[in-house]
């Protein structure tokens, strides 16, 4: 016995009311928000556009690279925020996703990774 869903705007508003937002990409979305906002102490979503970033990677056996870290922070005048892949996946989130929704969010990529490394 096969049940089928005929989606309207009705039914769908009534699956939205009782159990959330069935939205996966949206969900994601915004549970890597929460998790950034907490992490840096953002306000507000638009201020990702003010933060810069940049990932570390490691070689795998296999030859292809993974994301080993996250060094984040809200702008020039702050220090850079460490975040393992082990937070992040403590947190479901995923660091490939992180990624993403950093260049979505039109977040800065951090280029002189020199100054940094000299100070650590």
């Amino acid at each position: 016995m096969a049940i089928t869903l005929i989606k309207s705007k009705g039914i769908q508003r009534l699956i939205n009311k009782i159990y959330g937002n069935l939205d996966l990409d949206e969900n994601v979305r915004d549970n890597i928000e929460r998790f950034l906002k907490k992490k840096l102490f953002l306000p507000s979503v638009t201020k990702f556009k003010r933060c810069e970033y940049f990932f570390t990677y490691k070689k795998n056996d296999q030859g292809t690279k993974s994301i080993v870290s996250l060094y984040i922070r809200r702008n020039s005048l702050r220090s850079f925020t460490l975040i393992s892949r082990e937070e992040m996946i403590n947190n479901n989130i995923w660091p490939n996703e992180v990624k993403e929704f950093l260049i979505g969010v039109n977040a800065k990529k951090f280029t002189k990774l020199e100054e940094v490394f000299e100070n650590i």
